[in-house]
């Protein structure tokens, strides 16, 4: 026999996820989607209620010195699309208000020194020695002479 746990629905209590879906006109997945998700008032009343789950999706936004709530509010207050604003995000000339990275970054500039010449990436120093940015990088992984790798990578 299965063991219902009941359930309480903006105010409503139902004896299981079944009865409320059938109440509220949507099926049980539904309503234990809501109870997970932390929607306020719905909850088992043995748990109490769940505290509700952060919108990873949604980050502010610091454009031109103004907070916005999230990089669409942005982009519509500019009268831009949202994917120039991402863009704008990814240049370095908007950020998100947090200071993290934008998703997707994660080719970042590698500082390498050659010869004791100090390159701001492996694709910089490449193009100065007439190589690849991959050899520079097996270079200096594999410690040639004169090539290293900066800010403590390998």
């Amino acid at each position: 026999m299965v063991c219902k746990r009941s359930v309480s629905v903006d105010g409503a209590s139902f004896v299981g996820l079944r009865e409320a879906g059938r109440a509220l006109g949507m099926s049980a997945s539904c309503v234990l989607a809501h109870i997970r998700r932390g929607r306020p008032g719905w909850f088992y009343h043995d748990q109490g209620q769940l505290a509700a789950a952060p919108n990873l999706r949604r980050r502010p936004v610091l454009a031109d010195g103004t907070t916005y709530y999230s990089l669409r509010q942005a982009a519509r207050s500019h009268g831009i699309p949202v994917s120039t604003a991402l863009q704008m995000i990814r240049g370095g000339v908007w950020r998100y208000a947090d200071g993290g990275p934008a998703r997707g970054m994660r080719h970042r500039a590698c500082p390498v020194s050659v010869d004791g010449v100090a390159y701001r990436s492996l694709c910089v120093a490449g193009r100065a020695l007439g190589i690849s940015a991959s050899a520079v990088r097996l270079r200096a992984a594999n410690r040639w002479d004169g090539y290293r790798m900066l800010d403590g990578q390998p």
